[in-house]
C-alpha cells in the first residue's frame, strides 16, 4: 500500500511549489545572515543593527536553521533518489568546507557549507 505522499507525488509528478517557496525564503534568509557576518566580522565594517552576541540575531539564526532543518526532513520522503541526493550534498558540503580551510583557516564552518548545498541541489 502506498502512502499518502507517495500517491502525492506519483499523481502530480512535479513538484510542490509551497515546499520551494520556503526553502527559497530560506536559502535568501541564509545568504543575507552570512553577507551581514562577513562584511562586519570579516571585512570590518560597522552595523548598528547586527550584532551575532544580540538575541534578534540568534533568533534570526536559529529561525534559519530549523527552517532548513524541518524542510529537509519533509523533503526526503518526497524524494525519488534519497540516498544519492544525500550522498551529494555531503560531498559538496565537503568540497565548500575544503575550500574555505584553504582560502580562510580561521573562518571554517562546515554547517552553512551543508545548507549551501541542500538549498541548490535537485530533489
Amino acid at each position: 500500500m502506498q502512502t499518502e505522499q507517495q500517491l502525492l507525488r506519483a499523481a502530480a509528478g512535479q513538484r510542490f511549489w509551497q515546499i520551494d517557496a520556503l526553502r527559497g525564503l530560506a536559502l535568501l534568509n541564509m545568504l543575507v545572515y552570512h553577507a551581514m557576518y562577513d562584511w562586519v566580522y570579516i571585512f570590518g565594517h560597522a552595523s548598528g543593527w547586527y550584532d551575532i552576541w544580540s538575541t534578534h540575531c540568534h533568533v534570526w539564526q536559529q529561525y534559519i536553521c530549523w527552517s532548513f532543518i524541518l524542510l529537509s526532513g519533509y523533503s526526503f520522503t518526497l524524494s525519488r533518489r534519497p540516498l544519492k541526493n544525500g550522498l551529494l550534498t555531503a560531498a559538496c558540503a565537503v568540497v565548500l568546507t575544503v575550500a574555505t580551510a584553504v582560502a580562510m583557516p580561521e573562518e571554517v564552518s562546515s554547517g552553512s557549507a551543508c545548507c549551501t548545498c541542500w538549498a541548490v541541489r535537485p530533489c
